[in-house]
């Protein structure tokens, strides 16, 4: 009997034994590292709830309002030196803080006069930033304007230039990256510095040559100020908004961008920059509508100067809606056939019935009378 028992308790434990090795093995659930993303809204500002966020993830921008303000951004440090980009991977526990619009936030630029004897091509609005910049250093400008751009460019120069015409310019026609609007009409304009050189430095003039593509790395070092122009057909009361510029990352202040502003106003002598008037406003105040009216010039080819110094009339004309046709013209010993699309009368013979959508020129045709 003790035998069968023995043997009894043997097959038990085998049996154990190989039940065990059969069972599947349970892996132990991996550990998931969090991260903290804590939002900062200041002195003031509404609570918002901290974020946690499993690393290599992204976190979500929060939203947050007061009375009479808006965020502009939210930045790493509490002195606003660099913004966050919510695209980026939260690898560790951040702190964000939320700066605030509760003042001025955009800087206006208005035109109050057009130049050109009515006409108003190649006219320009300018910011000069009086600080240095470097080869491969990015400007960032977010802009909206009453009237489309037709043309960017950026200068770089010195100050007390020796000789005194001395200028680098940098065309953005392949160099300048520019976004569609927004829904409320902003536009994002980024260039990088040595990107696209349109005037470059003659190493052996010692001056700005067009005909050289290329700016040597030691200019560069002696640069201290930039020039941003937006060229277009700007008329009276056209205007530009500025909301933000940023060099490399560092945001610039509303007060340096209206700072830009008023010097472009002392930089020339052109009539529109010297009859502009610069404001900072908040973006309640705006009264941006968009686009809402065009200019439809009336040139005459034969009276051209130039490209760049045209004559003869031009009409404001709202969106949608035709240009009145002008007096036809007279020349002595030849016949006025109308207007055209193109200087040399092979354009599209224009209609005064058809609806402005943009900016347009218009040229006078000529023919022989005959006899």
């Amino acid at each position: 009997m003790k035998k069968a028992f023995i043997i009894l308790l043997c097959a038990l434990a085998v049996f154990a034994v190989v039940s065990c090795k059969n069972e599947p093995k349970t892996e132990p659930e991996p550990v998931v590292e969090k991260f903290t993303v804590t939002f900062n809204t200041g002195e003031g500002g509404p609570t918002v709830e901290s974020a946690t966020v499993e690393k290599g993830a992204t976190v979500a921008k929060p939203t947050a309002s007061k009375e009479g303000s808006y965020v502009k951004g939210w930045y790493t440090e509490s002195t606003y030196e660099h913004e966050y980009n919510f695209e980026t991977a939260v690898t560790a526990d951040i702190t964000l803080y939320a700066k605030w619009a509760d003042d001025f936030d955009i800087v206006r630029l208005t035109a109050t006069t057009g130049v050109n004897a009515g006409l108003w091509s190649y006219d320009k609005f300018e910011l000069h930033f009086n600080e240095a910049v470097a080869k491969d250093d990015t400007i960032t400008v977010v802009y909206r304007c009453s009237r489309p751009i037709e043309e960017y460019n950026i200068r770089t120069t010195r100050n007390n230039l020796t000789p005194p015409d001395i200028r680098w310019v940098h065309e953005s026609t392949t160099g300048m990256t520019i976004s569609e609007p927004d829904a409320d009409g902003w536009v994002t304009a980024t260039y990088t510095f040595g990107l696209s050189v349109d005037r470059g430095y003659n190493e052996s003039t010692g001056k700005s040559d067009k005909n050289v593509k290329t700016i040597p790395d030691t200019i560069y070092s002696v640069v201290d100020n930039f020039n941003f122009h937006f060229h277009g057909t700007i008329v009276a009361t056209d205007y530009i908004e500025i909301k933000e510029v940023r060099h490399n990352d560092t945001v610039m202040t509303i007060d340096n961008i209206a700072a830009a502003a008023t010097a472009a106003l002392k930089g020339s002598g052109d009539v529109v920059r010297e009859a502009d008037k610069v404001e900072k406003i908040t973006a309640g105040t705006s009264a941006w509508t968009g686009a809402t009216t065009f200019v439809v010039q009336f040139l005459d080819p034969l009276d051209l100067d130039s490209d760049s110094n045209p004559k003869g009339t031009a009409a404001i004309v709202a969106s949608g809606e035709p240009v009145a046709e002008p007096t036809a013209l007279t020349r002595e010993g030849k016949v006025f056939g109308g207007w055209n699309t193109k200087k040399d009368g092979s354009g599209d013979a224009w209609t005064f019935t058809t609806a402005i959508e943009k900016d347009t020129i218009l040229y006078a045709v000529w023919t022989e009378p005959t006899t």
